[in-house]
Parts: structure tokens; sequence; C-alpha cells
């Protein structure tokens, strides 16, 4: 009986140091996928990050390009209003050229 008894204990022991093992591939497991997600989260905030970053570069650039256009077309409105005032018979035969010609046009 008693190696019968040897045998049931390097038994026991064999079956408890598998599930050790068990146990320790289990938790690096859980390590390794803990890490992934953490990975995968911060290049996710990485990522949103950078895209609020770039939104917010071409929203600015945006912005200033329609100021631009308004201010060029206010400075080109002041320029044609001076030249009817300066001369503005010549602004009256001009518009009633371009009249005439669209006339002509739409008339074919």
């Amino acid at each position: 009986m008693n190696t019968e008894s040897g045998a049931m204990k390097s038994g026991r022991d064999a079956a408890n140091h598998a599930q050790k093992t068990v146990d320790d591939v289990r938790d690096g497991v859980k390590r390794m996928s803990d890490d992934v997600r953490d990975s995968a989260r911060g290049f996710t905030k990485n990522v949103t990050d950078a895209a609020y970053e770039k939104y917010d570069d071409v929203r600015q650039a945006g912005s200033q390009m329609i100021d631009q256009v308004k201010s060029a077309g206010q400075e080109k409105t002041k320029m044609l209003e001076r030249q009817v005032r300066n001369d503005p018979m010549k602004a009256v035969l001009l518009s009633a050229g371009v009249g005439l010609l669209l006339g002509m046009l739409i008339k074919r």
C-alpha cells in the first residue's frame, strides 16, 4: 500500500503541477489580453486626437480663406463703386452695351 500511496501522491503532485501550469498560462493570457486592450485604447485615443487636431487645422484654414475671399470681394466692390462715381457716363454706356449684347444672345 505504501507503493500505491506513493503513486497517488505522485499523481496528485502531477495534477497540482498541471493545474498550476494551466493557471499560470491563463493568467499570462489574461495579462496579454489586458495589454492588447490597453494598447488598442491608447492607439484609438491617439488617432482620435490627431483627427480632431487636423479637423481644427482645416476649419481654421477654411475660415481664413473665407475671410480673404470676403475681403477681396469688398475691395472689388468699393473699387467698382469709385469707378462708377468718377465716370458715371462710362458705367451707363458699358451697362447698356452689356444689356444689348445679352438681349441679342437671348433672342437667338
